[in-house]
């Protein structure tokens, strides 16, 4: 698993998303549309696929934490 990487989230950026936010439902698509487009980036850079499933699913370790939180 990737150590904290900030391109992917941001943890910060993603709680100070939901706090300006009327719906938290906007943040979080917000949150998952941009990794995915990272890792799309980083696919078609030609990152080792492996990889990129492990950094997927810190990515969604993290949202799903941040779900739980609220």
């Amino acid at each position: 698993m990737p150590q904290v990487d900030p391109e992917l989230f941001d943890r910060g950026q993603f709680q100070a998303e939901l706090a300006l936010k009327s719906s938290p439902i906007a943040a979080f698509k917000k949150a998952i549309r941009q990794f995915r487009e990272v890792l799309d980036n980083r696919f078609n850079s030609g990152r080792d696929t492996r990889r990129l499933i492990e950094d997927r699913a810190w990515c969604v370790d993290q949202i799903l934490q941040q779900a739980w939180q609220r």
